[in-house]
């Protein structure tokens, strides 16, 4: 589907099918497959100048996806006794084609991940109890050939191949949970989880080979608390680990393979229930997280007017905020939602070069984010939306000094979006940015020889989409 702006679409084409065969009263296997070819390409970003004369031009492209999957997945599930529960899982997934993206040049991709999963969850009569056990194992195989960067056309990319790489990863993660119930209405659970991650990278340009590995222990605990009148509170405290992918540490533009694996403490609370005899619905939560070694995306230049990025490790970062989200249906024929998130993500601890960002607030998170929807539906089937989507402004790099004109203030967005369900069709409408606001997704600043502020994935204008959907 072509797009207002120059240089950006996307089209795509989709086959799925599922197959569920019961093998006896406490068994079934199921088969489901899919097929996906999806072409997708994103104008380059603009300079502050260019997009205040004219946010519809580009002169290439900052992003192109040309790409197949093909995926299939078999799953087994039993009842084992009154009791017991096991399932496993077993799936294999294909992404062919070609890409250029901020982080990387013109590419060929051949991916192949094999995933499998097996748990096993028990009930014990003693404290209404759970036990609940198994195996994540991911095994990749990705082949990356990268050429020089045609930043007009990603579609000729050329004769120079700058790098070949062929990438295995193996993961093995083991894991295990306990749930309790010492009161009817309280709930303990804990559980642990052990990642083991190794990544085997082949450089074919030059022979080398190169090696990393990630390993690490993460426990969770919480306890649920049910009071009256269908209220919930609950407390959760855990440890999370997020190790770098293969792009960041081998074939990115900028690679880096000394990045280290983020590791995280999270402490969350939260209040959720019913109100108003089930009408109105609420969910609130405030989070609490530290992170080490935290993977930040830097903003480094812009290049034939694609953005050019680098990741890097920031000591610590604090992310913490408070979530609310509503959800009040007054009558039938009419429903309120609204979502809030309040965040302040800081950098504790980063020094990155000869730049300290201690203290700085992490580029691109503005501390307010507001999405409201107000549903009409006059006749049965008959859906119409309208939509608020707003934010405080927010900083454009790490280095909350460095843009000149301050912090970006992306304008409040209107959507209104309609449709109606006959049968096996359904009929939609879909007017989006009503306002018709000049507005991007992504500001950034970058020190160059001068302060340059970028803008991409820019916003639509005052747009109309209308279409049939057929359920087969």
């Amino acid at each position: 589907m072509p797009s207002w702006r120059k240089n950006t679409g996307k089209s795509r084409e989709v086959g799925s099918g599922k197959l569920t065969y019961q093998l006896d009263d406490n068994s079934k296997l199921t088969f489901r497959g899919e097929y996906k070819h999806e072409e997708k390409s994103e104008g380059n970003s603009l300079t502050e100048q260019q997009f205040n004369e004219n946010p519809q031009q580009a002169t290439g492209y900052s992003s192109y996806a040309n790409k197949e999957a093909l995926t299939f997945y078999l799953d087994y599930e039993r009842m084992v006794g009154k009791d017991g529960f096991l399932k496993a899982s077993y799936g294999a997934r294909n992404d062919t084609g070609f890409d250029f993206a901020s982080f990387s040049g013109p590419a060929d991709n051949d991916y192949l991940d094999m995933d499998g999963k097996i748990t096993y969850r028990h009930h014990f009569d003693l404290l209404d109890s759970y036990l609940i056990g198994g195996l994540e194992t991911v095994n990749s195989n990705d082949s990356s050939k990268s050429y020089s960067a045609n930043l007009i056309n990603p579609l000729a990319p050329g004769n120079t191949i700058t790098q070949h790489y062929k990438i295995d990863k193996f993961q093995a993660s083991p894991f295990v949970q306990a749930e309790v119930s010492p009161l009817p209405w309280m709930h303990l659970t804990g559980g642990a989880r052990y990642d083991d991650i190794s990544y085997d990278a082949h450089n074919v340009l030059n022979g080398q080979n190169t090696t990393s590995h990630f390993a690490r222990f993460s426990p969770k605990s919480g306890i649920t608390f049910d009071l009256p009148y269908e209220q919930r509170l609950w407390f959760n405290y855990s440890f999370g680990f997020a190790p770098p992918g293969s792009s960041l540490l081998f074939t990115n533009s900028i690679p880096d393979p000394n990045l280290q694996p983020e590791l995280a403490e999270n402490l969350e609370v939260g209040l959720r229930g019913s109100l108003i005899k089930n009408k109105l619905d609420y969910e609130v939560a405030y989070y609490n997280t530290d992170v080490k070694n935290y993977i930040t995306n830097e903003f480094i230049r812009r290049e034939g007017g694609r953005d050019i990025f680098r990741s890097a490790n920031a000591d610590k970062v604090n992310l913490q905020g408070l979530e609310t989200s509503l959800r009040y249906s007054p009558i039938k024929y009419l429903r309120f939602e609204v979502a809030h998130t309040y965040s302040v993500n800081k950098y504790v601890q980063f020094i990155d070069g000869v730049n300290n960002y201690s203290g700085n607030t992490v580029a691109q998170s503005p501390e307010h984010m507001v999405n409201g929807r107000m549903t009409v539906m006059p006749i049965d089937k008959l859906n119409i939306e309208f939509e608020v989507n707003a934010m405080t402004d927010y900083y454009t790099n790490s280095n909350n000094a460095l843009d000149r004109s301050g912090t970006y203030q992306r304008p409040t967005m209107f959507n209104l979006r309609t449709s109606y369900d006959f049968g096996p069709a359904e009929l939609w409408l879909h007017v989006i940015n009503l306002t018709d606001e000049r507005a991007a997704r992504v500001a950034s600043a970058a020190r160059g020889a001068t302060v340059t502020r970028s803008y991409s994935s820019i916003e639509e204008p005052l747009t109309v989409y209308g279409g049939v959907a057929v359920k087969f």
